[in-house]
């Protein structure tokens, strides 16, 4: 190999190295770089500023939404005024009023021996209020005595009458009732000793009296009323030679 050759080869691997050579200096690290115009140039070596970083984007933290709970609002209830009930009390009127009742029973005939009686009754009349009454009470007793008094006298004898009277009659506290009145009495028969042969009684009309006095159980308010009876009628018939008492008790039913 000539001279001229290993020249041309020199020449050709130095060319070969300054390209390399200005191509790793433009990629180097920290922006230096070689410049050249080619072979045989003369270059200049320089320091570049890196390029910025890229701006750093925000980061935008997602706060959690407040969770807002609804509180169940108070009920407020007005308290209603409470209803006053008032219990009233019906009204009756008490006016005037028809009045019926009626009673059966048994006594006797008031004397000194022993006697039996039995005794129909009825009434008819007003009640003028809740206390006082004016009406008619018919009674049918029918008696007989037969008897020795401690005397020795000897009594016997029957008598039926119907007795008429004209009551007026109070009722207390709606359940006692007090009543008395005249009465034209029809009788037939008598009572007699038998020792004298005296006999009081007679047939025809005669002057009585008529007391009653009776317990009524029932409807217990003024106005109407209507109940249960027991009582006790007194009935004493006067003759022109004495008196003879019926006694009886009896039960019956009124509407007064």
């Amino acid at each position: 190999m000539s001279g001229k050759h290993v020249r041309m080869g020199v020449v050709a691997a130095t060319a070969l190295l300054s390209i390399a050579s200005a191509a790793a200096a433009q990629t180097v690290q920290g922006g230096v770089y070689v410049g050249g115009s080619g072979f045989g140039a003369q270059g200049s070596v320089g320091v570049s500023t890196p390029p910025p970083p890229p701006p750093q984007q925000p980061v935008y933290v997602q706060q959690p939404q407040p969770v807002y709970v609804q509180q169940p609002q108070p009920v407020y209830y007005q308290q209603q005024p409470q209803p006053v009930y008032v219990v009233q009390r019906p009204y009756y009127q008490d006016t005037g009023r028809l009045r019926f009742g009626w009673d059966v029973g048994a006594g006797g005939i008031v004397s000194s021996v022993s006697s039996f009686a039995l005794n129909f009754g009825l009434r008819l009349g007003w009640q003028l209020n809740s206390d006082h009454a004016v009406y008619y009470q018919g009674n049918l007793p029918i008696g007989i005595v037969d008897g020795t008094s401690s005397s020795g006298t000897h009594y016997s004898g029957a008598m039926i009458a119907w007795t008429n009277a004209v009551m007026y009659e109070f009722t207390l506290g709606h359940l006692l009732h007090l009543g008395a009145g005249p009465a034209a009495d029809w009788v037939l028969g008598g009572v007699c000793n038998g020792t004298s042969g005296d006999c009081v009684g007679g047939v025809g009309w005669a002057f009585g009296l008529n007391g009653r006095i009776a317990l009524t159980l029932g409807t217990q308010r003024p106005g109407r009323r209507t109940g249960f009876s027991i009582g006790l009628d007194l009935q004493p018939i006067f003759f022109p030679n004495g008196v003879v008492m019926f006694a009886t008790g009896n039960i019956g039913l009124e509407y007064y």
